[in-house]
């Protein structure tokens, strides 16, 4: 069946049968990921139910964590380096959801981000987005990114031998009717952005 996950029974036959609700009393989760050092692996993931394939085919990961704050959406990431990696995400279905709750907006810092030999294939089919980038020589020290407050602090962006295809479907629009203030409210504008660059 290929509406549910091949572990689906294990999941079930831990699931309590008692359907009274129970009110949360525990603190909210501390996570300490300190650092990671990986190399030389592969990983496939498929999920037939909602439509994604990814793929990663990792040569070297190494990444130091500062901090991770689920509560408060607060990332600090010391060192990430990534280098001769290859990713492929490739979905064909439309997202659903029926969850309405507001997810807060993050903050996160990366000191130090190197990324090397990196190529990376991305494909959607119900957005009609289509991706491939070659990272050759990629390095951002990023003190600040505020997405709260919309606020980004980059210290240093340099980009070199790396080559970067998008491709978007384009839409044909009708005209807008200007006199119509419904539609010019529904218009979409991007937020104002507060971005602080030293060195690109």
């Amino acid at each position: 069946d290929s509406e549910k996950f091949n572990y689906e029974f294990l999941l079930d036959a831990f699931v309590s049968k008692d359907t009274a609700v129970q009110q949360p009393t525990a603190e909210p989760m501390e996570i300490i990921l300190g650092t990671f050092d990986l190399s030389d692996f592969n990983i496939n993931y498929i999920d037939a139910k909602v439509g994604m394939d990814a793929t990663l085919s990792m040569g070297e990961l190494v990444m130091n964590v500062d901090k991770v704050d689920l509560e408060t959406m607060h990332y600090e990431i010391d060192e990430l380096k990534l280098s001769n990696t290859k990713i492929s995400y490739k979905h064909s279905k439309p997202f659903v959801s029926n969850d309405t709750t507001e997810t807060q907006l993050p903050f996160f810092a990366v000191n130090d981000l190197k990324i090397n030999n990196v190529r990376i294939n991305y494909s959607s089919i119900p957005d009609s987005i289509m991706a491939d980038i070659v990272l050759g020589e990629f390095n951002l020290e990023l003190p600040k990114a505020d997405l709260i407050n919309n606020e980004i602090d980059v210290e240093l962006l340099t980009l070199k031998n790396s080559d970067i295809y998008v491709q978007l479907q384009r839409e044909v629009l009708a005209p807008l009717d200007t006199t119509d203030t419904a539609a010019r409210r529904a218009e979409f504008l991007w937020p104002g952005f507060l971005l602080k660059a030293n060195k690109i």
